[in-house]
C-alpha cells in the first residue's frame, strides 16, 4: 500500500470522528466555528518525510476572531499558526510530551487511527469546546496560564478582550 494511502485513511477515520462534532475538513485542517471564534485542529507533515515515510503531529488552537489582524487570514481560513491558544496533541497524552506518528510500509493504520480518535475524543475536542469563547480565554489568561503565546502576547490579547467584555 502506497504510503500517501496510509496516510489518506488517518485523515479519513479522524474525518469520521470530528464531523458528527461540528468540525469541517479543508486538506489538513479540521475546524469548527463558534460564536466568532474557531476551534483548529490540524496535521502537520515533518520535513523528514519521504516518499517511504510519512511523520506528522497534530496541532491545535482556538482562533479568537476579535483578535485576527486585519492583515491576516480570515476566521475561516486561520490554521494553528494563527491560533491564541497553541497546543500540540502530545500534551493531552498521559506523560505529555511532543508526539510525532510514523507511517511507513509496515504501519497498522488502524492502531494509529484508533489512538489519534481517542485523544481527539476524549480530551482535545473538549478542550478545545471549553475554551472557545473570549470568555473563556479571558478566564485562561487571567490565571497566567497562555499555551503558545508569549507573556507580552497573552497581556496584550488580555487587555483587547476584558476590553470588550
Amino acid at each position: 500500500m502506497a504510503i500517501e494511502t496510509k496516510f489518506t485513511e488517518v485523515i479519513e477515520a479522524l474525518t469520521k470522528v470530528l464531523k458528527p462534532l461540528g468540525y469541517t475538513k479543508r486538506r489538513y485542517t479540521f475546524r469548527r466555528l463558534s460564536n466568532g471564534n474557531s476551534a483548529v485542529i490540524e496535521l502537520q507533515r515533518s520535513t523528514d518525510s519521504d516518499k517511504n515515510t510519512i511523520k506528522f503531529t497534530i496541532n491545535i488552537g482556538v482562533v479568537c476572531g476579535r483578535l485576527l489582524e486585519d492583515c491576516g487570514p480570515t476566521l475561516i481560513k486561520a490554521g494553528s499558526s494563527s491560533a491564541h491558544l497553541r497546543n500540540r496533541i502530545g500534551y493531552f497524552l498521559p506523560e505529555p510530551h511532543d508526539k510525532w506518528w510514523v507511517l511507513n510500509a509496515s504501519t497498522d493504520t488502524s492502531v494509529v487511527n484508533s489512538e489519534l480518535s481517542t485523544l481527539l475524543e476524549r480530551n482535545v475536542v473538549p478542550y478545545l469546546s471549553q475554551n472557545i469563547s473570549d470568555q473563556a480565554l479571558v478566564e485562561l489568561w487571567e490565571t497566567g496560564r497562555s499555551p503558545g503565546l508569549t507573556e507580552r502576547q497573552r497581556l496584550q490579547h488580555l487587555r483587547t478582550l476584558t476590553a470588550g467584555l
